[in-house]
């Protein structure tokens, strides 16, 4: 899943909130004005890093980083494990995107890439979002901004630096030439193919040859003692001032609503919708001509009956093969982004009440009939006012939660205690068990914020309020565990194992170099296996292009170059390689070279362009590279990486 993943990340961009909608069409990343108030707990002037002293918002961060998660979620599942996502390394690698795009943006101004505000509008003409039957619409653009809480400066400076980007990538990319010989070397890279047999040596199956005694394990141990220290542990004694505890205190005035509403305007959006029904003829995605013929011919017909007026559901039940037959081929209400690129323009485009022509998509041919169109609003205040009352009423609690909080701490940091605090202000006191710096806090969670601030602090020393969503807490040190190294015999049990597996390790590198010297002593592969212990396995046919995949036997990038040097003639790798935690010798088993004759001028074509994206990249990617080495960058986030 991991890997799909990534492969699937480098074609695509990721989009954030608003930006995401035009992003597929604008072709870069945007940074976002976040919507409603900040709840972060961090302020609004907290900064995720800065780039040679440029400013990247915890804000902006947050929301992009927000925004990533639930884009990978739509398009792979919802069931993500989040074990994976932490593998996957989002938060960092979201930061780092950031970050090369704030390097781009400075590179652009130093080579002093300019765009004029011509080119500006013309390219905010040409996304389809502010268009209308296909043609921009000026007011359809302010009040899709409007609704965003967006101003046009804002979105056209952005959309300006994107453009400096776009021009900075044609600068570095302009002078890429792709060769015969280079379209000819990539056929090779992937079809040239090879298959190995390999004698692979698990360290598990060496671990029962460790002698384990006293005197080793003291030894070991005396070596590894820092590796077993225990980190320093606190607890904590803690307020939670909930927000909806103090809702009904959290009186609104008309302004107050009236300002909650303009700035959370983009929650009350309603977007463009239609209502269509369509006709289905599948065509699959191998026919041949004849059959396309024939399939077109069988649409066109159809169309020609509901355009000269008959019942064009009952032509749906009576032709469509789209599951939605039996309901007259009606598709309810869908926005755009829905249906397939083809299909919903046609159906966005037409008139209510009108048929299309036939439409072209990888299902087949569609004819469209628009029912209904809902045009993209906003609802008035008066529509939602209920629903503004209680945002901005929980708004104003959480604001009333943290100057509670606030009060407490001012009131009791020097010479009160967290007890009296929870006295005075009627709330709970609750405690933590002990942890450690970087883990959850038991009962609070994953807050970096409170965790870090606590381990500064003294035992009953207060630490300033932290929101935390709807709860401000205020907190204390209880206790304090100073860092130590626990006695061996505290700790045996670990200690042996460590030592069992290490060894075991030992034992199996040096059964693999056995192994190696047998089968260079013309030992066969069986012999070998039998003789050292190792398991005999093939692995599948891979080329250059799997990188440092070897199918069925793990990765190593040295191995998987190495496999294409070997021959008939000398078939046996001539060192002992890791693949993960085992060592494995490798020989021949199969060699396929590519077949230059099926290199014909169609796939000569779809080389050169994938050369050509990939160079692209690789440029860009070095470009950023060398930007990074000579930029002064903070980052002050810090990361768990699972």
């Amino acid at each position: 899943m991991l890997d799909l993943i990534r492969k699937k990340q480098k074609s695509m961009i990721i989009k954030v909130v608003f930006w995401g909608i035009i992003a597929t069409f604008v072709g870069t990343i945007f940074l976002v004005w976040g919507k409603g108030s900040d709840d972060s707990g961090r302020g609004p002037g907290a900064v995720a890093a800065s780039v040679n002293g440029t400013a990247i918002p915890y804000s902006t961060y947050q929301i992009y980083y927000d925004n990533r998660i639930s884009q990978i979620q739509s398009l792979y599942g919802s069931s993500i494990p989040e074990a994976l996502l932490k593998q996957f390394n989002l938060e960092e690698q979201s930061l780092n995107e950031l970050i090369d795009r704030e390097l781009m943006m400075q590179e652009a101004e130093n080579r002093d890439i300019e765009v004029t505000r011509s080119e500006v509008i013309a390219s905010i003409e040409k996304i389809p979002y502010f268009q209308e039957n296909g043609v921009f619409s000026k007011t359809r653009y302010i009040a899709v901004l409007q609704a965003q809480r967006i101003s046009a400066e804002q979105f056209e400076e952005e959309q300006r630096q994107s453009l400096r980007i776009d021009k900075l990538n044609q600068q570095i990319q302009n002078d890429i030439d792709i060769t015969p010989a280079d379209i000819e070397n990539e056929f090779n890279r992937r079809n040239n193919k090879v298959r190995l047999d390999v004698l692979r040596y698990e360290p598990s199956r060496f671990e029962k040859q460790v002698a384990v005694n006293d005197e080793v394990l003291e030894t070991y141990y005396a070596d590894k003692r820092e590796a077993y220290r225990v980190a320093e542990k606190i607890s904590l004694a803690y307020l939670a001032f909930n927000a909806a505890d103090l809702v009904d205190e959290a009186t609104v005035s008309d302004v107050e609503l009236e300002k909650y509403y303009r700035r959370n305007r983009g929650d009350y959006e309603v977007p463009e919708e239609v209502h269509a029904a369509h006709i289905l003829i599948t065509v699959p995605q191998d026919a041949d001509q004849a059959t396309r013929d024939a399939k077109r011919a069988e649409i066109d017909k159809i169309l020609e009956q509901a355009r000269a007026g008959e019942d064009f559901a009952a032509l749906a039940k009576r032709y469509s093969e789209d599951s939605s037959k039996s309901q007259g081929g009606d598709l309810g209400f869908f926005p755009r982004g829905r249906m397939v690129k083809p299909f919903e323009n046609a159906a966005f485009s037409l008139p209510v009440g009108e048929i299309s022509d036939v439409v072209t998509s990888q299902y087949g041919y569609h004819i469209i009939k628009l029912l209904e169109l809902t045009e993209a609003r906003v609802k008035d205040l008066e529509e939602v006012r209920d629903e503004v009352t209680t945002g901005a009423k929980a708004q104003k609690a959480r604001q009333l939660a943290f100057e509670k909080a606030l009060d407490a701490y001012n009131l009791n940091r020097k010479g009160g205690s967290i007890e009296k605090a929870a006295s005075d202000f009627d709330v709970a006191l609750q405690t933590t068990p002990l942890f450690e710096r970087g883990t959850a806090i038991p009962g609070l969670g994953n807050n970096p914020e409170i965790g870090s601030a606590a381990f500064l602090l003294g035992e009953e020393e207060i630490g300033r309020p932290v929101r935390d969503g709807d709860d401000t807490y205020l907190f204390a040190v209880q206790q304090k565990q100073p860092s130590f190294i626990p006695e061996l015999k505290e700790v045996r049990m670990q200690v042996e194992q460590a030592y069992r597996s290490e060894q075991a390790k030992v034992l199996a590198e040096q059964a693999a170099t056995d192994g190696l010297a047998a089968l260079n002593d013309k030992g066969t592969l069986k012999q070998v296996a039998r003789k050292t212990g190792a398991l005999e396995v093939s692995t599948e046919a891979f080329s250059r292009a799997d990188g440092d995949t070897i199918p069925g036997l793990g990765n190593n990038t040295e191995l998987a170059e190495q496999a294409f040097n070997l021959t008939v003639e000398a078939p046996l790798a001539a060192t002992v390689y890791p693949v993960g935690d085992a060592f494995v010798v490798a020989t021949l088993k199969e060699r396929t070279e590519a077949d230059l004759t099926e290199l014909d001028d169609a796939k000569r074509e779809e080389l050169r362009n994938d050369l050509l994206e990939k160079l692209k990249v690789e440029k860009v990617d070095e470009v950023v590279k060398a930007l990074r080495e000579q930029a002064e960058i903070v980052i002050n986030l810090t990361f768990n990486k699972g």
